[in-house]
């Protein structure tokens, strides 16, 4: 953003304000026509609310074809209506005016301020800026209910395989059991001990790198708890009024819920192994909680070097990185280095499952292999909230302000619910197969719809969008790789929650039967 230099004082009048004299070049004036012709439009903020104006009038394409710069105009005054209530402004309003050709030397920018009181409420002067164009109510609910349609069938599907599945193995497994035919098939033994009885001993192995996973789980319950409390407090109190409340929102949640993060990749690492050293705790610890401004710094740090250089308006102020750092050091990392202790004290002492020696031998099959149900799994939440990443994307590129906090908390509960129940159908079959390697598999299921999310950027960013140039682009797609992959954590830590709650359950009913 840059500063225009428009003055505006309260309930002062304005008429006639010189802005500036631009002195445009040849190259400057064709692109003063293609923003004309193309129906360029810009934003200015007001008191924190958003006002568009249009560059110019409208272009003929043939002036445009012989570059006929006399028939190119823009306009160059800025009128601008102020709406205001006691002593709170409620409302503003812009219209372009004084089109004025191209063709000359020079180009005088004035503005214009007209105060009008009115009997708005300032909790209620977002309403002229929410475009209903966007965001309309019949198409949110569409949305919405189609997202519900795929939870129910979804749950319904899910509930009814695996309840099937397992009352008939835990049936035929009971009954080779307690037959007393003596001339019992061995064959039928086998068959009761097949799928996934057979490796009841090797379920809870330790998967690879399990400070990563735990890392990894730890970050994405905290992202949990953090959109959850996020989505809550806006909608409670009406926080998107002001929009500096939002970003204070958004650190208080995150200061208030680094403890979970810290306690959880901990606990879950001390339960999965038993024996931690010191440099895995300390490792799990600092990228649960730290996770986000790590991925932060990876992808934004390059990015807006690159911006800074080519003396781009999309440059972050290292300013704001610096602040946005210091509040993680000093108030996000101590509670999570606390609840990572207690976690510690409290589990330090775990044992895990006992598992057998020798790892059993796991049979390689394509259609059963952990990255194939992974990737499978995921189809269905991301066509849950698909509709919903189209009007997130659709907000945030065409610069509109994203309101609809309730839909959005309906669809994240309905993201959580197809997550978890296509990641116990998916650990299941996995577990069927013979196949003990769940944990690694049962994040992926959920952190694929990250990669899918992914993936639909790339064809919003052809079919949705007019962004052009080096810097743009790469900003474009340094965000959807950012939110990505904070989605591809978060449902992943879903999927791996739920999928560890059906693991314990199915071998502990295992064993009592």
């Amino acid at each position: 953003m840059e500063d225009t230099g428009v003055k505006l004082r309260f309930n002062v009048p304005v008429s006639g304000q010189k802005l500036c004299t631009s002195y445009p070049s040849a190259r400057e004036k064709e692109r003063f026509m293609e923003a004309a012709y193309d129906r360029w439009v810009f934003t200015l903020y007001v008191d924190d609310m958003p006002v568009r104006g249009i560059v110019g009038p409208p272009v003929e394409q043939n002036a445009v074809e012989v570059k006929d710069l006399s028939r190119v105009k823009i306009y160059t005054r800025f009128s601008f209506t102020m709406e205001y209530n006691k002593n709170r402004v409620v409302g503003v309003s812009l219209e372009m005016k004084a089109p004025t050709a191209v063709d000359g030397p020079s180009l005088d920018l004035t503005y214009d301020v007209k105060w009008e009181k009115s009997e708005k409420d300032f909790v209620s002067r977002y309403e002229n800026v929410m475009e209903s164009e966007l965001f309309t109510s019949r198409a949110h609910w569409i949305a919405v209910i189609n997202s519900m349609a795929i939870v129910v069938v979804m749950v319904a599907i899910a509930a009814r395989i695996v309840r099937n599945l397992l009352d008939a193995d835990i049936q035929k497994y009971s009954t080779v059991l307690m037959d007393d035919d003596l001339d019992v098939e061995l064959a039928d033994i086998a068959a009761a001990e097949s799928g996934w009885k057979q490796i009841r001993e090797d379920v809870f192995r330790a998967p690879p790198c399990p400070s990563v996973l735990c890392s990894l789980i730890g970050f994405g319950n905290h992202l949990i708890l953090l959109v959850l409390s996020f989505v809550v407090a806006t909608l409670v109190g009406n926080l998107y009024v002001t929009p500096g409340h939002l970003a204070k929102a958004f650190c208080l949640c995150s200061i208030s819920t680094s403890f979970y993060a810290g306690y959880y990749a901990t606990g879950t690492l001390y339960r999965m192994t038993g024996n931690v050293s010191t440099r895995s705790h300390i490792m799990s610890s600092v990228l649960s909680i730290g996770g986000m401004p790590i991925l932060g710094a990876v992808f934004f740090l390059p990015t807006n070097l690159l911006s800074s250089i080519a003396g781009s308006n999309l440059t972050i102020a290292w300013s704001t990185i610096f602040k946005l750092m210091r509040v993680w050091t000093f108030y996000c990392l101590p509670p999570g280095l606390l609840g990572s202790r207690v976690a510690k004290n409290l589990h330090e002492h775990a044992k895990p499952h006992p598992c057998r020696e020798v790892p059993r031998p796991i049979r390689v099959r394509f259609l059963t292999s952990p990255v194939f149900i992974a990737s499978v799994s995921a189809v269905m939440p991301f066509s849950c909230i698909v509709m919903e990443i189209f009007f997130i994307l659709k907000s945030f590129w065409a610069l509109k302000m994203y309101y609809i906090f309730d839909t959005l908390l309906i669809i994240f509960l309905l993201l959580m619910a197809v997550t978890a129940s296509s990641s116990i159908v998916g650990s299941y079959v996995l577990l069927s197969a013979e196949d003990y390697r769940w944990q690694w598999s049962s994040w992926g299921s959920g952190a694929f719809t990250g990669f899918y999310c992914l993936v639909y950027s790339m064809f919003f960013y052809v079919y949705n969008t007019n962004i052009s140039g080096v810097v743009p682009t790469v900003f474009y797609f340094t965000f959807s790789l950012f939110f990505s992959s904070l989605l591809a954590v978060l449902c992943g830590a879903l999927a791996y929650l739920a999928s560890s709650i059906f693991v314990k359950k199915l071998y502990a009913n295992f064993k009592s039967e």
